[in-house]
């Protein structure tokens, strides 16, 4: 019997949320002094050189780029025609980002 699959992605391309992606170096250099166990070795890497910073929002960005939209995913499955498949969109709580999922099923037929 096949499994069933799920992908998700929270944030999309749309330019407030790679707006709020981009700010993410000013919750990494707030939170890095009360993340547990506090190594000096974290502490260099966020403010010396702020390479945790710098990465962690890069990643964020090209991650809200690389991002499938609803059409995009409906056509990504198109043809698939052994799984029942929903396509959604959600929102998280607190959070102005929102996110996209994508759940197969597989058929009984």
């Amino acid at each position: 019997m096949a499994a069933a699959r799920l992908a998700g992605r929270i944030a999309r391309r749309a330019p407030l949320e790679i707006a709020v992606v981009a700010l993410t170096w000013l919750g990494t250099i707030v939170s890095a002094p009360f993340v547990r166990p506090w190594r000096w070795s974290r502490f260099a890497w966020t403010y010396l050189p702020p390479v945790l910073p710098i990465v962690g929002t890069f990643d964020g960005i090209v991650s809200c780029l690389r991002t499938y939209s609803t059409p995009e995913l409906e056509e990504l499955v198109r043809g698939l025609d052994s799984y029942d498949w929903e396509i959604g969109d959600f929102r998280g709580g607190w959070s102005p980002l929102r996110g996209s999922y994508l759940i197969g099923v597989p058929r009984l037929s």
